[in-house]
């Protein structure tokens, strides 16, 4: 996937940067149109931003769009996605949100291997019912193909609370690591996969939050902001068994949305104090999940100098 951006990157560059001049039996050649078109660079600060952007990742930032090329319907459940557009004025301050809640936290050269082609830029998702008298939903980020979709363009960039600061750097960087996962650019050492047993609750489902963090599973977040809870059931080996890249996946998004104020649920605090606790004898109550957590954290802060913890951790 990332070598098909690249060849689109540079097919752009090339149709931006020349013209084919040359004259044939057929007459003048006609250069082909950008997928996307730029800004022309000294028009406006933000404009030479999203060009930097550009020549730099190989990633459009995307603002002024049409509704055709964003929106996208899911077959199974007949939803549809729609943009509701930015306010321009606020390119420069989106472009510095970005910065603060997403794009410090990776490296340039993980950037530049791993960005999507596209990024959306837009005040709203609009996710339209199925049926009527259903209500509309608004997400902050969503993934699809090889593009991320961000919301929050618009003038509460310049009043937002550092609650919705923090649930649009956890909704941004979970839809990241999907969209990661998607595209297979994170490799994770195989002892990942050796911890847990995928295979041993086949037949039993649900199970007790608390037997499934004693062979080593995490609630999965996916839903979290949309519905408000976590679905403590939802992830377990029944539903790994075929997929166990599920299981890294939930492991990834609770180490990037969540540090020490990890939600509360039904008064039980399931925080990575709770997770990573130990008993009086010093040992820890969920071994299992401590030696996953170590495995991932080691291994992405050494390979691709990434600190997931310290993105989950941090503070506004």
């Amino acid at each position: 996937m990332k070598i098909n951006k690249l060849i689109t990157a540079a097919f752009v560059i090339l149709t931006i940067c020349s013209a084919c001049g040359d004259s044939d039996k057929l007459g003048q050649e006609t250069p082909l149109a950008p997928p996307y078109a730029l800004p022309e660079r000294g028009e406006s600060e933000a404009g030479d931003r999203i060009i930097d952007f550009f020549e730099k990742y190989s990633t459009f930032l995307l603002y002024d769009f049409t509704q055709a090329d964003f929106q996208w319907e899911t077959v199974s459940s007949g939803l549809k996605y729609e943009a509701v557009y930015g306010n321009t004025e606020y390119l420069g301050d989106m472009i510095n949100f970005l910065d603060d809640v997403w794009l410090d936290f990776y490296s340039d050269k993980f950037k530049q291997k791993n960005f999507p082609f596209k990024i959306y830029l837009m005040d709203s998702i609009a996710q339209r019912p199925r049926f009527e008298g259903q209500p509309t939903t608004y997400h902050k980020a969503l993934v699809r193909d090889n593009a991320l979709a961000i919301a929050g363009m618009n003038k509460d960039l310049k009043t937002m609370s550092t609650e919705d600061k923090k649930i649009f750097k956890d909704e941004i960087n979970r839809n990241f690591i999907t969209h990661l996962l998607n595209s297979e650019a994170l490799r994770v050492p195989p002892e990942f996969y050796a911890v847990s047993d995928y295979t041993k609750f086949n037949d039993t489902w649900p199970i007790e939050p608390d037997i499934s963090r004693e062979y080593g599973y995490l609630p999965t977040l996916d839903n979290e902001y949309r519905y408000g809870s976590i679905s403590e059931w939802a992830t377990t080996a029944y539903q790994m068994m075929n997929a166990p890249v599920n299981d890294l996946k939930t492991y990834l998004q609770n180490m990037a949305m969540h540090g020490k104020d990890f939600p509360v649920l039904n008064d039980v605090p399931y925080t990575w104090d709770y997770y990573l606790q130990k008993n009086k004898d010093g040992i820890y109550r969920f071994p299992l999940i401590k030696q996953k957590y170590d495995i991932l954290q080691n291994y992405f802060k050494e390979e691709f100098d990434i600190d997931f913890a310290a993105i989950g951790q941090k503070a506004y």
